[in-house]
This record gives C-alpha cells, structure tokens and sequence, in this order.
C-alpha cells in the first residue's frame, strides 16, 4: 500500500496529536482523553467503534468488516509508564518531538 504525501503527513501529525495526550497507566492521567481520541479517530477512518468499562481501564474497541472470510485481531495499548526520571528525556515527555 502507497501513501501520497499529503496522506503521509495527515497520519504523521494525528500520531504527534495522539502522543501528546499523557495517558499515564499508574495514575489515570489522560486515560479517558486518550481512549476518546482513540474512539473519534478510528471513527474518521471509518471503523465501527466503542468503548468498553473495565475493572481497569476503559478498552477502545473497534470492528471493520470487509466481507472477509478470514479475522484479522490487532491488540495494543494506549497507556504508558510514569515519565520519571524526568532528567533523563531527552526531549519534554508528550512533547512528541521528531
């Protein structure tokens, strides 16, 4: 699959907006702003999504069927580690700096 540059640059800067958003496990900074973020973008992209309650945190959750005989499963996370030690970044943590 090719992408235009055009194409290129939209996902580049939804990633750099998606990686500024703490979403720090530990503490829930960010938990819930991330996984809306996750539900309106794979939404834009056409993918049937929703959040689901945990225990824990919420999953985002979401379903594209193309007529497929075959399911492909994708399993991720969107939570990350506390930032400290905060002297050892080289760049602002959620800074997403290329």
């Amino acid at each position: 699959m090719e992408f235009s540059k055009e194409e290129l640059e939209f996902f580049l800067s939804k990633y750099q907006e998606f990686l500024k958003i703490p979403s720090i496990s530990a503490t829930g900074e960010g938990i819930r702003d991330a996984s809306s973020w996750l539900k309106e973008f794979m939404e834009e992209l056409g993918i049937k999504t929703e959040i689901v309650e945990t225990k824990g945190h919420p999953v985002v959750y979401g379903k594209v069927n193309n007529g497929g005989s075959k399911t492909l499963l994708v399993y991720n996370h969107y939570d990350v580690q506390p930032v400290d030690p905060i002297n050892e970044w080289k760049y602002p943590p959620f800074s997403a700096t290329i």
